[in-house]
């Protein structure tokens, strides 16, 4: 009846010897790795199930389990890449355990596929944490992103500064050219922009056409020049909206992480009102506040 209800099971289940050679392989382990029993059994474990970048982790493991009868996955459930005998790599969890045949020790491990809940998994963290239409960091993933930021800044006594920009004109791109057209125009901006900052730095659409970066290791003087080069970035640009083109130019507030500034917040409201002194002094500018 066991080997009736192991051999049926909906779960991959692999059991291995002391020496990691393949004992047992049902015929859900063939389904989802893609190798037969008679391809597998006798086979060292790791040489064909995790991926290729996990093999000698797992194989240092499996030595110690060697030696000792356990280890720290026994008798609990990881997640890790598998590798179909294809070559494609799949996302598996699986629980480990022994058992003791005739004075023999054997590990047995219950494996499932969870690539479809870790892809969705994946999506839902993309969808709270991303703004799905220019791709960039959302008010709240960069406010989160922006913080940890300023706090390590103090920590280690470096430089940090912001920048708050807003598209100029943006309400004139809707009403002349449409609201598709404003889509577009923030999709472009968010590309040109992003190209000008490095991997390091942080940026975020707060709302609208106002977008904030948040820039670790770097002073006010460099901040601005950072500004400078994004201004120029987006005045050169085209935007592209089925059969109109046009361009666009943007005001830019920057500001840097005084002695006082104990959170985020106040860095903002002074980029902010600079950002609105750029505005009312011709926009298509840099301000520094």
């Amino acid at each position: 009846m066991y080997e009736a209800i192991v051999k049926s099971s909906v779960d991959a289940v692999v059991i291995a010897n002391r020496d990691g050679d393949v004992v047992f392989w049902n015929d859900s382990a063939a389904a989802m790795f893609g190798y037969t029993s008679d391809e597998v059994l006798g086979t060292y474990v790791h040489d064909i199930l995790p991926a290729h970048s996990l093999r000698r982790k797992a194989d240092l493991s499996f030595q110690k389990f060697k030696k000792l009868g356990t280890g720290p996955l026994i008798g609990g459930t990881i997640q890790v890449q598998g590798r179909k005998k294809s070559g494609a790599s799949f996302d598996v969890q699986f629980g480990v355990n022994v058992v003791t045949v005739n004075g023999e020790l054997f590990v047995f491990a219950f494996l499932r596929d969870v690539s479809e809940v870790v892809s969705l998994q994946r999506k839902l963290e993309q969808l709270a944490n991303v703004d799905e239409l220019t791709n960039t960091l959302n008010r709240r993933a960069f406010m989160a992103q922006a913080e940890a930021a300023i706090s390590s800044a103090r920590r280690h006594h470096e430089p940090f500064s912001v920048l708050m920009l807003d598209i100029d004109f943006f309400k004139k791109i809707n009403d002349q050219y449409g609201h598709h057209a404003g889509d577009a125009a923030l999709v472009s901006f968010a590309i040109t922009v992003s190209g000008a900052l490095r991997r390091e730095d942080v940026l975020g659409r707060i709302g609208g056409e106002e977008f904030s970066i948040a820039l670790p290791k770097t002073a006010a003087d460099a901040a601005v020049a950072v500004a400078e080069k994004v201004r120029l970035k987006v005045a050169s640009s085209m935007v592209r909206a089925g059969d109109v083109s046009f361009g666009m130019t943007v005001s830019i507030g920057v500001t840097a992480l005084g002695d006082t500034d104990s959170e985020l917040s106040s860095l903002q409201k002074r980029a902010d009102k600079a950002l609105y002194e750029a505005k009312d002094s011709g926009r298509d500018r840099v301000v520094l506040g």
